[in-house]
Order: C-alpha cells, then structure tokens, then sequence
C-alpha cells in the first residue's frame, strides 16, 4: 500500500511480550495518516469527479488487494515502513472546498506496522543494559501526534521494577542509566516520518522530565515529552502561518508571521542573525502560497515582489521567544519604489476665506533597522514643503478661485515601531495672513464713535415754552484702533535663553495703527471735520505673551460739527465704520 500526499497524524508503540513480560516478541506500531487527492491539475470542466473517483477506486483496489492474514509492503511519501496491514480507510466527503471530493478531497486511514522482536526488555532498541537481571517487570509506551498547530508532540514513558542487589546498592542511580540508555535511542523508524516534516526523534529540543522513585518496592517510573515545531533548525524551530488577501482592484497582498522558539530557555545574541535567516526564507515559502492560491483566485499574471512592503519585529524575554511579520505584494508600484506615498487635498471655504489642505501618509520601502535613517527622511518631509504648496495652488485655481496662499500649520508623525511618516499642511488665502517678514498673522479692527450735537436749553420765564440755542457744535469724537499680531516662529529658537525680540514688530504695528486711525475722516465721508489734521491720541496700550500674541490698542480724539444726514433723509444719519 502506497500513500502519498500523506502526514502522520499519531503514532503508538506496543510492545506484545511471551507469558506476560517473559520476552518481547514483536512490536506493533500503530500509525494514524490524512492524505490528500488534489484532482486540480488533471481535471477538466466535462469530467466532474470521475479523476477523484478514479484515485479513490486505486487505493481501495490497493487495500484489498490481500486477504485479512496477508501483511503487505507499507509506504508513506516515499519512505518504506515495513510489513503491515490497513486497519481502516475512510474518505470524507463535504460541502467545503477543502474535502468537496471533486477538485480537492482528503482520506484517513489507519495502518498497523508489525517488527521482529529481540527477547529483549526494551522496545526496538539495540541497546544493553547491565544488571539486567535484578529487573523484576518492565514496561514502555511510545506516541507521537500532529497537533491542530502542525506539530508533533512525543511523549516516551517507562515503569519498571528492580530488585536490590545488596546493601551498598544505588537503585536510584541504576534507575537513571536505564532510562537514560533507553531515552537515548534514536528511533530511526519514527525518523522517516519526522524527518519529511521537522526534523527527527532526536533533535534538539526542550525536552521535559518526569521522574518518581519509591525505593522501599523499587518502582520507578520516567515521562519524557517534548515538541518539534513546523521548521526545526539546529538552534531554534519555527512556527509560521500565512494569509492570503485581495482588495478590490485584484492586488494580492501575502504576510507570513513567524515565531521563533530557541532551544534554550535564553535568547542569546544569535537572535538577529534568526531574525535576519527566516525573514529571507519568507518569501520563498510566501511565494509557494501565492502561488498555490493565485491561479484559483486572480485572473492577471503579476507576479509576487521579492522585496516586502512591510517587516516588523519584536522580542519577548519573558516567553523566550522571537515573532516577525514580512508583507509581501504583486502590486507592481512596490517593485522598484523606495516608498509609497498617499495624498489627499481637500480645500473648504467659510465666510469667504478658503482654506487647502494636504494629508499625506509616507511608507518606507526597506527594513527598519539601525541604517533606517529617519532624521534624514523628516527633512525631506519638510523640505518638501514648496512642492505642497504648489500641489494646493494647483487645486485653489482649479476652484476659480483668485487669492494668495500663506501656510497656517503643519503637522508631522511618525510611530516608533513602524515604517511610515504622517503629515498634514494647512494653507489660508485670508487677508490676515502674511506669508513673509517678522510677522506671521496682523489684524487691524477699528470702532469710530461720533461726537454728540450740543445744544443748550434756556427757559422762558412765566412761560411754558423754552429756548433750544443748536450752536452746531459737537463733543469730540473717538475712534479706537486695536492691532493683533502674531510674530513668526524662529525655526530651532530656544526661547528660554533667546526670548522673542518684539519691540520692531510692535513700531510695525503701530505704525499701521496710527494710520489706520487718521484715515477716519477718510473712511467716514459723513463726518463733517473742522479741520481734518486736529486728531490727537488719548490713549494707548500694548501687551506680549509667551505664544508669540501681540496685541495693542489706540485711541485718538478728533474735533467735528454735526453727522452729514442721509440723502432725502434728515432724521437718519450716516452710519459710521460701514
């Protein structure tokens, strides 16, 4: 019987003896296989199942090619396991793709292998043991199982008896070199089966021991278990799983995540030379599942980039263990480029003044090590910043729109652990806004108030009637200035020992103030002045804080006659400001 495509799920060894434990005269071992029949390559759209059916047929031709009493040859992927007889054959059949029989299909069977025994104590070993003799009962259990996870779990038990020489006699110690001797064989029929997976029953691994004596009767009893993970080295074995996604426009995007568990209880200075080992084989093994997949799922012939578009690590002490992440595409914008950029600009308009904004996420091309220089890679971010602008310029004339863009803010991030840079540019076309010089922002308001009319009221004596004298005069009138300002930042300024110089931003300012407040004649043309140069300053303050604000406040008085009415309105005047 010949399985292929098979994986030994369990294996038991049992030990059949003459008159109890009298001598060993054959060992049976029992072998639990899952294979596949994949019918993908040789089927064709008229056949249906019939290349499945066909393998079925084979193999349960094969299985009862001899009778009940007949052993015959057994054969798993290859490896020849001796003289046997299949116990049990079953092919499972459902609705998933995965066991569907038609294209894809899997079969258990259960095989028992039968050996020559030695009229020795010990299972299928060549081993002798001294004082053999003072044994009084022997037993040994051997099993091996494939685990959900892909890995096989050994567990190797012994129990026996011995019988105490003399007083002088170290039973203890006679019990350890047995188990030991025994513990120390290679079981090189087990080997052919491991040995297509993992490795083998005596590779190096974190081998745990249960021991219990009891020397007043002489028992003794040893468990030997411990675990060979998917992909054994000489230092480490590692676990590795894969996922296969696609996004809508038909890229494929492969990650394998892996784990790295050494042979010891301490990672040692070897892990990055691990690290640096298995992240290169990813692809080779991420490729193997691109492939096996692609052809069933995307309709284009990309093929997957050896180069990720993602590598991260991390270290855990506590667990003794090593895990990495590697990404890997077909989207053939990653073959070549350093990074991908991924840009978003969107404009917005509020009373009037139009705001440009692009949002940009950076992600790096290469590995995130030492070399991975990321002062170097925020400079270029921000020295970037022309190429912004002209980006939202180009979509501010788009718009229609006719105005002069000056930077408000920008933002920039980048996480510690990963490979990408976020920024965010914010430009304004408000009139506040001055793109160079000593300030960064200047707003000007003013609030005129008119002088009032005086009149004077004179009674009559012994009338009811009094005199209103209107000279045509009024009290000053007032006009108050308020400046804003906001002084630019000075790139690397330490302003705890360099404090912001704002005494020639605040003259700018008042400069612009003073002007400001002798253009209201000019601004309100229904001021009647008596004489336009008889504007004088009453008042005038200023004030400068940490966050570079620097705000100041004039008032000036001015001499006028009454409000100039509104045209073909004497009762309504003229508004003042407007």
């Amino acid at each position: 019987m010949v399985f292929s495509n098979a994986s030994v799920l369990g294996v038991t060894s049992t030990g059949e003896f003459l008159g109890g434990t009298t001598a060993r005269y054959r060992t049976v071992k029992s072998l639990q296989i899952q294979g596949h029949i994949d019918s993908r390559a040789s089927q064709t759209k008229d056949e249906g199942v019939k290349a499945t059916v066909d393998t079925i047929n084979q193999y349960i031709a094969a299985a009862s090619a001899s009778g009940t009493n007949t052993l015959e040859a057994v054969t798993i992927n290859g490896f020849s396991m001796g003289n046997g007889r299949i116990t049990s054959l079953d092919f499972e059949a459902g609705e998933t793709g995965t066991d569907n029989q038609i294209f894809y299909g899997t079969y258990s069977a259960n095989v028992e292998i039968f050996s020559d025994g030695d009229f020795d104590l010990l299972l299928d070993s060549g081993a002798t043991i001294s004082d053999s003799a003072t044994i009084n009962s022997f037993s040994e259990s051997f099993s091996a199982s494939l685990s959900e996870t892909d890995e096989y779990k050994f567990s190797h038990s012994l129990a026996f008896q011995l019988f105490k020489k003399d007083s002088t006699d170290d039973m203890v110690a006679r019990a350890k070199t047995i188990a030991e001797t025994i513990f120390g064989e290679t079981l090189t029929t087990f080997n052919l089966i491991i040995g297509d997976h993992y490795g083998n029953y005596n590779s190096v691994a974190k081998k745990l021991y249960n021991e219990k004596y009891n020397e007043i009767t002489g028992d003794f009893s040893f468990d030997l278990n411990f675990t060979l993970l998917q992909n054994n080295a000489a230092s480490y074995s590692l676990v590795t799983t894969h996922s296969y996604d696609t996004d809508s426009d038909g890229l494929v995007t492969v990650s394998e995540e892996g784990t790295i568990f050494p042979k010891t209880n301490v990672i040692d200075q070897n892990v990055n030379t691990w690290l640096t080992t298995e992240i290169t084989n990813s692809f080779s093994r991420s490729n193997a599942v691109y492939a096996s997949y692609y052809d069933y799922i995307s309709t284009n012939s990309l093929a997957l980039n050896s180069k990720p578009i993602d590598v991260s690590k991390s270290v855990g002490i506590s667990s003794a263990a090593v895990s990495y992440t590697v990404k890997y595409t077909n989207n053939e914008g990653f073959s070549n480029l350093d990074k991908l950029i991924e840009r978003n600009i969107s404009l917005s308009s509020q009373n009037s003044v139009a705001t440009v904004q692009e949002t940009a996420k950076i992600t790096y091309n290469e590995p995130k090590n030492r070399d991975f220089d990321i002062k170097s890679k925020v400079t270029s971010v921000t020295g970037d910043a022309s190429a912004v602008l002209g980006r939202c310029i180009d979509l501010y004339s788009r718009c229609d729109l006719v105005g002069t863009l000056v930077q408000t803010s920008h933002k920039l991030s980048f996480s510690a652990v990963g490979k990408t840079i976020d920024y965010t540019y914010s430009f304004s076309d408000s009139s506040e806004l001055i793109a160079n010089g000593l300030l960064s922002q200047k707003k000007i308001s003013t609030n005129t108030e008119a002088g009032v009319p005086l009149t004077q009221i004179a009674g009559i004596p012994n009338s009811k009637d009094a005199l209103v004298q209107t000279p045509n005069q009024t009290t000053l009138g007032t006009r108050q200035v308020t400046g804003e300002a906001t002084l630019r930042r000075t790139a690397t300024k330490n302003v705890f020992y360099e404090p912001f110089e704002f005494k020639t931003a605040l003259e700018t300012l008042r400069q612009d103030m003073i002007l400001k407040a002798y253009k209201v004649f000019q601004e309100n043309n229904n001021l009647n002045a008596l004489d336009t140069s008889e504007i004088y300053v009453s008042d005038a303050s200023y004030s400068f804080s940490s966050d570079r604000k620097l705000s100041a406040n004039i008032t000036v008085n001015f001499a006028q006659t009454t409000l100039r009415p509104v045209a073909g309105d004497t009762d309504t005047y003229y508004t003042l400001d407007s």
